[in-house]
């Protein structure tokens, strides 16, 4: 029950990391800076989820609905947040999403 790493090998594998964590980064600056993550980020990570696409990875978008139930309920989390979590959701898949 532990995590996958059966992928390591796989050259695809290390370019889709890659260029997760240069986008999760560019997020943070970005955020950090304005104060808003731009939805262009968010659909770039959501796009990298395409790079050695499993059909069960899509159910990692359902990691983000913590996020928009606390949005709904509390306020103080803009949608950027949320999309944010949702495009991770899809290219971690649902556990990772959650670990997250």
């Amino acid at each position: 029950m532990g995590a996958d790493f059966s992928g390591l090998g796989n050259p695809l594998f290390l370019l889709k990391g890659g260029i997760f964590i240069v986008l999760l980064l560019a997020a943070s600056v970005i955020d950090i800076k304005k104060r808003i993550i731009p939805d262009t980020i968010c659909l770039f990570i959501a796009f990298t989820g395409l790079i050695c696409f499993e059909p069960v990875k899509l159910f990692g978008v359902l990691a983000a609905m913590p996020l928009l139930l606390a949005a709904f309920v509390w306020g103080g989390l803009g949608g950027g947040d949320i999309k944010l979590m949702a495009a991770a959701g899809f290219v971690l898949g649902f556990r990772g999403g959650m670990a997250v």
